[in-house]
């Protein structure tokens, strides 16, 4: 789960590419891919992909979901 905070153009590839500051250390980087800043996150916190692959989630289920592991639930 994350927030969307880069929506565009990479030196990664054609085409449009999304951005996702994670609520967890799943990523891969902090926004800044092969020396070029393309947002702000923690390390290992943010990835890039494809806006196909996104999936909009429901904030109030996120939240409960972050209940039930004992983790307070980020603003969606």
């Amino acid at each position: 789960v994350g927030e969307v905070v880069f929506l565009g153009p990479t030196d990664l590839g054609d085409g449009v590419w999304a951005g996702v500051s994670l609520d967890q250390a799943l990523g891969r980087h902090d926004g800044r891919v092969k020396g070029r800043r393309y947002f702000d996150c923690r390390e290992n916190h943010g990835v890039l992909v494809r806006p196909s692959k996104l999936r909009r989630t429901d904030p109030a289920a996120a939240e409960r979901g972050a209940e039930r592991r004992g983790s307070p639930a980020s603003a969606a």
